[in-house]
């Protein structure tokens, strides 16, 4: 991190000390709060589209993590654009149930991937799998 002098301002003109005002847990609870709204907005119209239901806001999916619970890899909520490992995802525990209240968590796109739709089963029966792989390679 580049050191600047109390004196010296940003690229947006914003001095040291006006930014030391600012509370950053408010700030990334605003961005956030703002990046799940547009994600919302678009899950809704995919759903409506789909017929799965939707139930859920903002609101719905607190606490909002700033590392993934599956994996414990951090979440970057600052990403714009396409969707990366560590981008955040809603997950549906139970897919069929749809996006609706208490069936919804924030986890990493990467870890809502591979999760996908497998049952418990399916996911123990691959961890069966590779644990039995890594011991055929020793």
């Amino acid at each position: 991190m580049v050191q600047r002098s109390k004196k010296e301002s940003c690229t947006n003109g914003w001095t040291d000390e006006e930014l030391a005002k600012i509370n950053l847990r408010c700030l990334l609870e605003y961005a956030i709060r703002a990046k799940l709204s547009r994600t919302l907005s678009n899950t809704k119209s995919t759903c409506e589209k789909d017929g799965i239901p939707f139930n859920i806001s903002v609101d719905d999916l607190k606490p909002y993590p700033l590392t993934c619970p599956v994996l414990g890899t951090p979440i970057d909520w600052m990403l714009t654009g396409s969707s990366r490992n560590d981008s955040p995802s809603i997950d549906r525990m139970i897919p069929e149930k749809g996006y609706v209240k208490g069936n919804v968590r924030l986890i990493s796109q990467k870890a809502n991937r591979l999760k996908g739709n497998a049952s418990v089963q399916e996911l123990k029966a691959i961890l069966k799998y590779m644990e039995g792989s890594d011991e055929n390679e020793g």
